[in-house]
């Protein structure tokens, strides 16, 4: 809370201090600012610093006292500011008055729940308001003289705060006051062993096993004195106040109400918060206390030895009482070794080594004597003539009569074994079950079974719930008598061994074990302890095997998707797994069963191969993989591949046959629809105009009837020669796969206008222009769609050849003369050398085209085209302007003279009479000429044709058949452009 509250305060400090300032306080109203600043800022810190604090702050404790100062400091403060300011009156008529109720208004919130703080604060504000109002000489604003009746009404909201009544109410009862006391609770009572928790001296909860222990019901626990339920020994060990710096101490407890000779379990006591009176405490029971050996610990001891036999992975013994001594496999037996006549001396000391035997022999009558457990280590021979360090645990008693032999049953395990059990994830029975002990009351209750798994060996019923002998395992009918004749001979104390019985295991099997039942005789109790052992180990392992075996291989029969069958000799079905049978024929096993296997042929349909295949099984050969035609139960036929293998008697005839029917006519249907849909895309393909091939490595696999005829080669031969370096070439096909290889990623195709060559191994110099579409299926395999595109490009070139060309002489027009200027005159200007524009215009020209018409006109211009291509070097451009006019592009001229003599032969040119069919024998025409150099007169073609027909014109004037040079400095900047003309007057 005070946290947020800070802003609220540094703004009421500043609407104080401008208050103060208007009321002619100004230096002392920067200073009490600060001073209010700082007052505030140290409130802030103290809740900062205890905002996580589980408890409320104390005011007795430190920071109690620390923000009890930051109060006092604001009353001083304010007190301060109201007793110096100059203009009491102002000050408190104006926003003053209203910055101090907003203060106690804001200390409400504060201090309200701290109920002596609060009222201290609140008569403090009433002293101060009398001096202001003495101050002020009675002239005091509405609101100021209402100001009284504000002060009570915030102490009356600062009394409504939470924290007042929650520090005055006391801890609740509880173990924790949060959400998660739900979380504890239930941690509680998940354990298996008694938990206590106490607080104040009281019992807050407990568990089910507690209540137990206590021997009295939850709800009449709860709540009551801890010294009503249980008693600690050291008393002290429950008060967390004599235990500041320990968290934990180690307690005996034993229940209240109970007498001191009842149980006393062992246990730890943790304190939440030690030396704290209201600290949380735990009491954890662990184990209860042994008490020394006698008729209470009868039972107990029993229970150790039987978890001692259980845990160990050792081999058991025995000696009955007549003296029949039983050893594992791995010692030599009695019968083998000559024992010893006494009855008091360790049964197996002639397996001890020698200069061992008067220990091991003292130790074991010890034993013997007091009825305890024999646990010893020892050296002992084995059956092959080795000393072995071995563990020998046993239990025996004393005989009960002259001549009587002390019964023996025990347990030889290697002296490295622990009494932690030994897992095998394999599921040998032997090694994870070696014995199962378990444990009968005098009344005939199972109390205790110790082995790594009791319900593999038929127990039903945990121990724990105290159930009948025959009610916690599953006898068989003829093994119930045997067992119960046996456990009353033990009650009766004389032991029984050997006793062969069966059960029902946990899996609904037979078990078959012998029993041993060894009494323990007490003089308040009895009870008899019963070791079971596996009747036939080799076996029981050997039909665990076989049963895991026949498991897996019924589950991978079920699993098939396809019908595995057996049949007799005469081909009679005798198994068919069920899920092929239903999903396949629609029949159940017990449907198939009985039948013959070729019922299952359609008599509509001859198949005799089939039927030779089925006899042959009889000669021993097998059948593999044959397709015939079945008929479900529905009538639909299906397609299936049988294969069979004979079965043969011990004597070799022919006993039946196994198999699998495998369903082909998915597949069948697949391939048909495949095979059609293959016939269908071959004719599209081969339909197609544009040739489609697809090549991998570089060779082509497959390509349709047109890839043929474009490369005009037979199948045989593409399919040997690469596509690089002979329909294309390698440069042009190493960019296509390149480029096709980096569209894969984004799966498109690359176009791309290529040279292809058609008949390359027959030397015939044919290529064409063709489009190729690539695209990449995988590495180094493309797909090709070549478009023969040759005659596109023809009409390319000759569409382009008509619009740059004049269409009578076949000369560059003028579009075309434009571009070759631009190149020309750009490259003189580089390599710093001139260039020459001629205009040529024809004299006479009109005459003859009127006289004789026109088609005699165009003979004559084609015939000046051609003398004048003729007369020109091969870089050189004659273009034709239009009608009888004629443009000559000259590059890299060296020098005048070079010029003119161009000129000249221009002239000449022209000037050769020519006999043209359709006309007189001879026509003359002359030419006028105008040269125009660049750069010196201009580096615009526009311009520079300009100052040629200037010059041309020049010429004409002077007399025709002549040449002229423009001078460019009497030209205007902006001539404008000759119009093209049909003829023009000689």
């Amino acid at each position: 809370m005070e946290r947020r509250l800070l802003p609220a305060l540094l703004l009421l400090g500043v609407l104080t201090a401008f208050s103060a300032m208007v009321a002619g306080a100004d230096g002392l109203a920067i200073g009490w600012l600060a001073l209010y600043a700082v007052n505030g800022a140290a409130r802030f810190l103290v809740a900062t610093i205890h905002v996580d604090s589980k408890y409320p702050v104390n005011p007795a404790s430190t920071a109690g006292h620390t923000y009890l100062a930051t109060a006092v400091a604001d009353l001083l403060l304010w007190a301060a500011l109201l007793a110096i300011v100059p203009k009491a009156t102002f000050f408190l008529g104006g926003s003053g008055a209203y910055a101090a109720a907003g203060a106690v208004l804001l200390a409400a919130l504060s201090y309200g729940g701290w109920p002596r703080v609060w009222t201290f604060y609140v008569a403090a504000w009433i002293g101060m308001f009398a001096i202001g109002a003495l101050r002020a000489q009675g002239q005091l604003p509405a609101f100021a003289l209402a100001f009284p009746l504000w002060v009570l009404a915030a102490w009356w909201i600062g009394r409504q705060q939470p924290l007042a009544r929650h520090w005055a109410r006391p801890a609740p009862s509880t173990l924790i006051s949060n959400p998660t006391k739900f979380g504890w609770q239930a941690a509680i009572h998940a354990m298996p062993t008694p938990v206590i928790v106490l607080r104040n001296s009281r019992v807050i909860e407990v568990n089910r096993s507690a209540c137990e222990f206590i021997g009295r019901a939850e709800r009449s626990i709860v709540g009551t004195p801890a010294q009503e339920a249980i008693v600690a020994e050291p008393a002290t060990a429950l008060d967390p106040t004599q235990h500041p710096s320990e968290s934990s101490v180690v307690v005996e407890v034993r229940a209240a109400h109970r007498s001191p000779a009842g149980k006393t379990w062992n246990g730890r006591v943790r304190f939440m918060e030690p030396g704290r009176a209201t600290s949380v405490v735990v009491v954890a029971l662990t184990e209860e206390v042994q008490e020394p050996f006698g008729p209470a610990r009868l039972l107990e001891d029993a229970k150790r030895f039987a978890e001692w036999i259980g845990g160990l992975q050792g081999r058991p013994w025995f000696r009955d009482d007549r003296g029949r001594l039983i050893v594992p496999r791995e010692f030599p037996a009695p019968a083998e070794v000559p024992a010893t006549s006494d009855p008091l001396s360790f049964p197996l000391a002639y397996l001890v080594a020698e200069a061992d035997r008067p220990r091991v022999d003292g130790m074991y009558r010890t034993a013997l004597r007091s009825g305890a457990v024999f646990d010893e280590f020892m050296q002992m021979r084995d059956a092959a003539g080795a000393m072995r360090n071995v563990r020998v645990v046993c239990m025996t008693r004393p005989p009960t009569g002259a001549g009587a032999v002390a019964p023996v049953v025990g347990t030889i395990a290697a002296a490295g074994s622990a009494s932690a059990r030994v897992v095998d994830s394999a599921g040998d029975l032997m090694a994870r079950l070696p014995v199962l002990v378990w444990l009968v009351d005098a009344q005939g209750r199972v109390v205790h079974a110790q082995g790594s798994e009791p319900k593999r060996w038929g127990l039903r019923t945990e121990p724990r719930l105290r159930p009948q002998w025959d009610e916690a395992f599953e006898f068989k009918s003829e093994s119930r008598l045997p067992v119960m004749q046996a456990l009353q001979k033990a009650m009766r104390g004389e032991p029984v061994f050997d006793v062969a019985n069966a059960r029902t295991s946990r899996s609904g099997g037979r078990l078959y074990l012998r029993s041993h039942f060894v009494p323990y005789s007490g003089q308040k109790s009895n009870a008899v302890m019963v070791l079971d052992t596996i009747a036939s180990p080799t076996e029981l392992l050997e039909i665990d095997r076989l049963k895991r075996s026949k498991a897996q291989y019924k589950s991978l029969v079920e699993a098939s998707a396809s019908l595995i069958w057996a049949c007799d000799a005469n081909f009679t079905l005798t198994f068919a797994s069920r899920r092929a049978a239903r999903e396949i024929y629609g029949y159940e096993t017990r449907e198939l069963r009985g039948r013959a296997v070729h019922t299952l042929l359609p008599t509509d349909v001859e198949q005799p191969a089939v039927k030779m295949a089925f006899e042959a099984l009889r000669e021993g050969r097998a059948i593999r993989d044959l397709e015939a035609v079945h008929l479900t139960q529905d009538g639909r036929r299906i397609i299936v591949s049988i294969s069979a293998v004979p079965l043969r008697h011990h004597d070799g005839r022919f006993a039946g046959a196994i198999g699998m029917n495998a369903d082909l006519t998915a597949l069948k249907s697949r391939e048909r629809r495949l095979s059609e849909a293959l016939r269908v895309e071959r004719t599209v393909l081969d339909s197609a105009g544009q040739a489609i091939a697809v090549v991998k490595l570089g060779l082509v696999q497959r390509c349709n009837d047109a890839f043929l005829r474009l490369a005009g080669l037979p199948p045989d031969e593409l399919a040997k020669m690469p596509v690089a370096g002979s329909l294309l070439d390698a440069d042009d096909w190493n960019d296509v796969t390149q480029a096709a290889d980096e569209a894969r990623a984004r799966d498109q195709a690359v176009v791309r206008e290529v040279r292809v060559r058609r008949n390359p191994t027959r030397g015939i110099a044919d290529a064409a222009w063709c489009q190729v579409t690539a695209r990449s299926i995988a590495s180094g395999e493309y797909v090709l769609v070549i478009a023969d595109i040759d005659t596109l490009k023809q009409r390319e070139a000759n569409a382009l050849h008509e619009a740059q060309h004049d269409d009578l002489t076949g000369l560059p027009n003028r579009r075309l003369l434009t571009e070759r200027a631009a190149a020309a005159l750009a490259t003189s200007e580089l390599r710093r050398v001139s260039c020459a524009v001629v205009a040529i215009d024809l004299d006479g020209f009109k005459e003859i085209n009127d006289r004789w018409g026109h088609e005699v006109g165009d003979l004559m211009l084609r015939e000046i085209a051609v003398r004048l291509t003729r007369v020109m070097r091969p870089q050189d451009t004659v273009a034709r302007r239009g009608g009888d006019e004629f443009a000559v592009l000259v590059p890299d001229v060296g020098s005048m003279m070079e010029v003119e003599k161009i000129a000249e032969r221009l002239l000449g040119a022209v000037a050769q009479p020519a006999a043209l069919p359709g006309g007189p024998q001879e026509l003359t025409v002359s030419a006028s000429i105008g040269v125009a150099l660049a750069p010196e007169q201009g580096r615009d073609l526009e311009r520079l044709l300009q100052l040629a027909d200037l010059a041309m014109y020049d010429a004409k004037l002077k007399g025709k058949n002549r040449y002229a040079f423009a001078q460019g400095a009497s030209v205007p900047s902006k001539v404008t452009p000759l119009v093209p003309r049909v003829s023009r007057s000689s």
